[in-house]
């Protein structure tokens, strides 16, 4: 079974649904943020909650294709790899497609190319750092690949992230992030 955590930022709308997802052995874990404690409170609250071998990390305005879960969790069951990640499509302020890579140890030190929305076994996952608050997924990648855990890369584009300009996903202190991550992996 999955467990798929969304966090909630103080009752904004859940537009993210599960429907209509041809994977249908996951149990849906919402965390509302009534006191603004952050994404990552939010999350580590949710797996608290969890009772599935794998969590799936979504964002509560994401856009899924019906075959999210399936592919995701095709990848890694049956693998030793600790995290499954997939492309995804950008709207809102910031457009485009991103495409990951195969796993690299090398090339994530340099830059995160994986999204927070993403599958991990979840006795491999460490949990958030509630102190990171932007780039808080590439601070978690690194920490398991650091543990020795790997990745596997489905590349489809599995959802579309919207973009706000106030959002979480918004760069306006991403310089100041990216400091905090690299001083905190000797980067």
């Amino acid at each position: 079974m999955i467990s798929v955590i969304i966090p909630n930022k103080k009752g904004r709308k859940i537009i993210t649904d599960l429907s209509k997802q041809t994977f249908t052995d996951y149990e849906l874990i919402v965390v509302e943020d009534r006191l603004l404690k952050g994404q990552s409170w939010a999350l580590n609250r949710g797996i608290g909650y969890a009772s599935g071998k794998h969590l799936m990390f979504l964002d509560d305005d994401l856009i899924l294709e019906d075959t999210l879960l399936e592919f995701l969790y095709k990848a890694i069951i049956g693998t030793k790899h600790s995290i499954a990640y997939c492309n995804y499509k950008m709207d809102g302020v910031m457009r485009g497609t991103h495409s990951a890579v195969e796993w690299s140890y090398d090339i994530l030190k340099k830059h995160n190319y994986i999204s927070g929305c993403s599958l991990v076994v979840a006795k491999h996952f460490p949990g958030w750092d509630e102190s990171i608050k932007r780039l808080k997924d590439w601070d978690v990648w690194l920490t398991m690949a650091g543990q020795g855990r790997t990745g596997v890369w489905v590349d489809k584009v599995l959802f579309t992230a919207i973009f706000y300009k106030d959002g979480i996903s918004s760069f306006s202190d991403g310089g100041e992030a990216e400091k905090i991550v690299r001083k905190k992996h000797n980067l």
